[in-house]
C-alpha cells in the first residue's frame, strides 16, 4: 500500500542490465518513508545508520525490484535513497557547508528532481578488464554492491570489538570488486585481498582510474560559492543521517538553490548546469556561472581495459534533443523551468 499521495517511477542508472533478473525492466518505484521508518532514523546511531538505512531502502522499493537490494549497485542505490527522500519531504535537500578559504558556514539547498543522473550505454556489462603496467597482469572486476558496503561495516565493527583499528577498508572494498586476475578465478576475499596488499601504488591507481572512469548515477561533487567571500569551491555531494532528518537541519538564514537541466548526449557531449545569483540586496541583476558538468559516455572498455572520457568546453550549454543511450537527465519534470537560482535571502 502507498504511503504517499504519489510514489516515484525511477531508472536506474545501470537501466537494470547488471541485476537482469533482479531488474528486468531497468527501472523502480519507490515510496515516502512511514512515521516508522522516521522514529528508526532518530532512534539510528552513527554504529547503525547505514544499515537502518538498508532497511528502510528494502521497504520502500515497492516494485520493479525482485529478491535481494544486496545485489544492487552503488550508482542505484544512491539514486534510489534520493528518490524515496523526495517521495517522502519533497525535491528540495538543505545543507550547511564550511568554505575552506573563510572557514564561515553557508547554507545551500540542491533540487533533488533537477540532479542530473548519468545512465549506462545499452551494451554495459560485467565484469570490466584493466591490465596493470608493473605486474603486467589483467584484472576483472565489477561494480561495488550493497553487499559489498555492508561486508565492509561488519568487518569494522568486528575490528572494533576486538580492540583493533580496520585502517584496510579501501583494501577490503578493492577485494571485494577483483573477479579473476590473468584469467585465474578468485573464489575467495582472503586471496584477493592478499593480491590487492601485494599491488603495487602505481598499478592500484591505474585500476582506480579505470573504475573512475565508469561514470554513472549523480555527479559526486557540486561547485558551489561561498555567500561570505564569494569564492567558489568543490564539495562532495552531501549524503549524511540527517539527509533524512531535514527538520533536523533548521530554516536557513541565507541559502543557494542549486536548479538545472543537463541533458547529456550519447556521443558524451557536455552540458553546463549554470547557476544565477538573483540577490536583490546586491543589486547584481545576474550573475550566470557554469556549475560542474555531468559527462556521459564515459565508460571502460570491457575488452581493453581502457577508460574513455569525453569533455567538452565548459561554455557549452547543450539541449535536450530527446533521450539516447547514456544520456544524463535529470528525474524533475522536464517541462519546468529549470533555471538555477539563489534563494532568496531570509529574515
Amino acid at each position: 500500500m502507498s504511503n504517499s499521495a504519489y510514489a516515484i517511477s525511477l531508472p536506474l542508472p545501470t537501466k537494470g542490465l547488471l541485476n537482469p533478473r533482479e531488474c528486468p525492466n531497468g527501472m523502480v518505484v519507490v515510496d515516502a518513508m512511514t512515521n516508522s521508518h522516521a522514529t528508526r532514523i532518530e532512534g539510528a546511531t552513527r554504529k547503525n545508520i547505514e544499515a537502518v538505512i538498508d532497511d528502510i531502502m528494502n521497504d520502500c522499493v515497492i516494485s520493479g525490484w525482485e529478491g535481494s537490494h544486496a545485489e544492487m549497485t552503488m550508482p542505484d542505490r544512491m539514486v534510489v535513497l534520493f528518490g524515496v527522500r523526495q517521495a517522502t519531504y519533497g525535491p528540495e535537500y538543505q545543507f550547511s557547508m564550511e568554505c575552506p578559504r573563510c572557514e564561515m558556514d553557508s547554507s545551500y539547498v540542491i533540487d533533488m528532481g533537477k540532479l542530473p543522473v548519468t545512465y549506462a550505454d545499452d551494451d554495459l556489462e560485467e565484469p570490466f578488464y584493466t591490465t596493470l603496467p608493473v605486474c603486467g597482469k589483467t584484472i576483472a572486476w565489477r561494480l561495488l554492491r550493497v553487499k559489498d558496503e555492508s561486508a565492509a561495516r561488519m568487518k569494522q565493527r568486528q575490528a572494533a570489538k576486538a580492540g583493533k583499528k580496520d585502517n584496510m577498508t579501501s583494501q577490503f572494498l578493492l577485494a571485494r570488486r577483483l573477479l579473476s586476475v590473468d584469467d585465474i578465478e578468485i573464489d575467495h576475499v582472503g586471496r584477493a585481498l592478499k593480491f590487492v596488499k601485494n599491488l603495487s601504488a602505481h598499478d592500484t591507481r591505474v585500476w582506480t582510474r579505470a573504475m573512475e572512469d565508469v561514470k554513472l548515477g549523480y555527479l559526486e561533487e557540486l561547485e558551489i560559492t561561498c555567500r561570505h567571500c564569494d569564492k567558489d569551491h568543490t564539495v562532495d555531494l552531501p549524503f549524511s543521517s540527517d539527509f533524512f532528518r531535514p527538520e533536523l537541519a533548521g530554516r536557513p538564514e541565507e541559502s543557494q538553490v542549486y536548479a538545472g537541466t543537463i541533458c547529456v548526449s550519447f556521443a558524451g557531449i557536455e552540458a553546463g548546469v549554470h547557476r544565477h545569483n538573483d540577490d536583490a540586496s546586491s543589486g547584481n541583476d545576474g550573475d550566470d556561472r557554469e556549475l560542474q558538468s555531468a559527462s556521459a559516455g564515459n565508460k571502460t572498455d570491457a575488452a581493453t581495459g581502457s577508460g574513455k572520457s569525453t569533455h567538452a568546453s565548459n561554455d557549452v550549454k547543450a539541449k535536450a534533443p530527446g533521450l539516447a543511450p547514456g544520456d544524463a537527465v535529470v528525474l524533475g519534470d522536464p517541462g519546468a523551468d529549470t533555471s538555477p537560482h539563489f534563494a532568496d535571502d531570509e529574515d
